[in-house]
């Protein structure tokens, strides 16, 4: 009966073993690094647990080392789950107290399969499956200022309603960021500013990303409108357009996508310069390019093509031929006008260099031509008196 027993016991061990081994876990990336982080600062970072097992596994968590103190994950309790094809995403901040000495900390994060690897949902246990991450905190004293921007936009707005600015900033430095921001607003031509704003961004954590937004009442007349968008602490500007409606108006909106012509030719050679526009408004527009091309800056011939209709999220090319009359690095560039609006610039280049000179050997073509027609002449001539010759003996 004994016997029996131990061969039921080995048994059902056999049938669990395989799926206990098989359980695993794995952390991405497997060590973090935190760079210039001030004395008393702040930093963050995201890693990711991941799982080959297809239920919930409950992942426990352990913290040692020299930062053990200064490490704060963010999350709630601690546990949480993962399964295959779902990481769990494992986010931690870093504070140093104000007093510690700059120089390198270290320290880890163990994680483990929690509750003895107890699976949700399941009943028995699983072999406990754990992996490190190693982190290492750079300590200085000096404060470094740096961001990056991006997404910066200017939305259209009616008649007496108001306009939004966006961005998104990511602090790249080592203090607490409020970013200043600027927005230059320029008329339809760009030849006049017509407003100019200034504002304040949130406070912006090290390591971290913020989009925020400021709403503004303007005060223009309807039309089409330029903005100048800069974060001068991201050394960050960008160029938008914006429209003032008209209440209940429809919005015409168009791209020149590029200009597009041959990259190298030679003098006197006939260049196709072809423009690409794009309607993407909901109704057709009427559009023309209009450009110039330029050698050394000086304005050697302009574009004026045809006014086309464009139908909504429709495309057209609008073409113009050009024979450079000496070599050079010529500049074509130009804008699209459409329904009394006006598209962002684009340009392109063309290379143009010296006709080549016909080789010597390739002049001489035509006379050794010439010169074989004659000896073959000659040749039939001599054969023809040499057989008369036979004929008259």
């Amino acid at each position: 009966m004994n016997k029996m027993r131990k061969l039921l016991l080995i048994g059902l061990a056999l049938l669990i073993l395989p799926q206990a081994l098989a359980a695993t876990i794995g952390v991405s990336p497997g060590n973090v690094k935190f760079e210039d982080v001030l004395q008393g600062g702040y930093a963050e970072a995201t890693v990711f647990i991941t799982s080959d097992v297809d239920n919930n596994l409950s992942i426990d968590y352990q913290i040692s080392g020299d930062v053990s103190t200064w490490i704060k994950p963010k999350i709630n309790g601690t546990q949480f789950f993962v399964q295959k094809g779902k990481p769990g995403r494992f986010e931690l901040v870093v504070e140093p107290p104000a007093n510690v000495r700059p120089g390198v900390y270290t320290g880890k994060i163990n994680f483990l399969t929690g509750a003895l690897g107890q699976l949700e949902g399941t009943v028995g246990n699983l072999i406990r499956a754990g992996v490190d991450l190693l982190i290492t905190v750079d300590i200085t004293g000096e404060e470094r200022v740096a961001c990056t921007a991006g997404g910066l936009s200017f939305s259209d707005g009616e008649v007496g309603f108001q306009h939004r600015f966006t961005s998104t900033v990511l602090n790249t430095g080592n203090v607490r960021l409020s970013p200043g921001n600027t927005v230059r607003i320029w008329n339809k031509f760009q030849d006049e500013i017509v407003k100019e704003l200034q504002f304040t961004g949130p406070e912006i954590l090290p390591t971290t990303s913020r989009s925020y937004s400021r709403d503004f009442e303007l005060a223009l007349a309807p039309g089409q409108y330029w903005a100048d968008l800069t974060v001068p602490e991201c050394g960050y500007s960008q160029l938008v357009t914006f429209n003032v409606l008209e209440e209940g108006a429809v919005v015409d909106k168009g791209t020149l996508q590029e200009i597009r012509n041959k990259p190298w030719v030679e003098v006197g050679e006939l260049v196709e310069i072809n423009a690409i526009f794009s309607n993407d408004g909901n109704r057709f527009v009427l559009a023309k390019f209009l450009g110039t091309i330029s050698l050394d800056d000086k304005i050697v011939d302009t574009i004026e093509t045809d006014e086309l209709r464009v139908e909504s999220r429709d495309s057209v090319q609008f073409s113009h031929l050009f024979r450079p009359r000496e070599p050079g690095r010529y500049v074509v560039t130009g804008r699209v006008y459409y329904n009394n609006k006006i598209s962002f610039e684009k340009s392109s280049v063309i290379n143009v260099v010296p006709k080549s000179a016909e080789p010597f050997t390739k002049k001489l073509i035509p006379y050794l031509v010439y010169l074989i027609i004659v000896l073959i002449i000659l040749i039939l001539l001599v054969k023809i008196k040499q057989a008369r010759k036979r004929r008259g003996r």
